[in-house]
């Protein structure tokens, strides 16, 4: 009677492993609907789709358990695209969303550093438009082109400037992935 007893014990111990392995289980799957939903959230957000304030408001319908895991899926998706073109947006988004002293901190950094590449931005742009300036105007003055026919050169089509762009971007993103670590 005693061994039927402990062998009983041991297959209510399975169950109960077993269930409770399965419900830890259910549990992962339905946070993982709401990190998904906050990632296209995110995607949504970067697109211009939706705003800040639309997406506090989804977040907070969610289940006070998976707020969390949802609010820093969309951190990790908006922050993953930052780059010249959109870190202040991003960097108000989050500001916004998160009541985290560090994580403001951080924001506040991260734009210290957009407003840094943003002047090597103008700066680079300055100096091709006076460098290839000068050697466009050149060569339209030697077509018969000049006096007030020029107004200034739009550089933004030339393959130097995409080529500083990229190179500033590509900086930038590496900086980045600091922040977006701390966050």
């Amino acid at each position: 009677m005693e061994k039927m007893k402990s062998a009983l014990e041991i297959a209510l111990e399975r169950t109960k492993s077993l269930e409770d392995n399965l419900k830890k289980e259910l549990k992962e799957a339905e946070q993982q609907k709401y990190v998904k939903a906050a990632r296209i959230l995110g995607r949504s957000f970067l697109q211009g789709k939706t705003n800040k304030e639309a997406i506090k408001e989804s977040i907070m319908r969610y289940p006070e358990e998976y707020r969390e895991a949802a609010l820093k899926a969309f951190l990790d998706e908006a922050a993953g695209a930052m780059d010249l073109t959109n870190t202040p947006l991003v960097l108000q988004a989050i500001t916004f969303l998160t009541g985290d002293a560090k994580i403001k901190q951080a924001c506040t950094e991260a734009e210290k550093l957009y407003r840094q590449y943003i002047l090597k931005l103008k700066e680079r742009s300055a100096e091709l438009q006076q460098n290839l300036g000068a050697a466009m105007l050149k060569k339209l003055s030697r077509e018969g082109i000049k006096g007030s026919a020029l107004a200034g050169f739009n550089i933004k089509h030339l393959k130097q400037w995409k080529e500083a762009v990229a190179q500033l971007q590509e900086e930038y993103r590496n900086i980045v992935q600091a922040f977006r670590a701390e966050i």
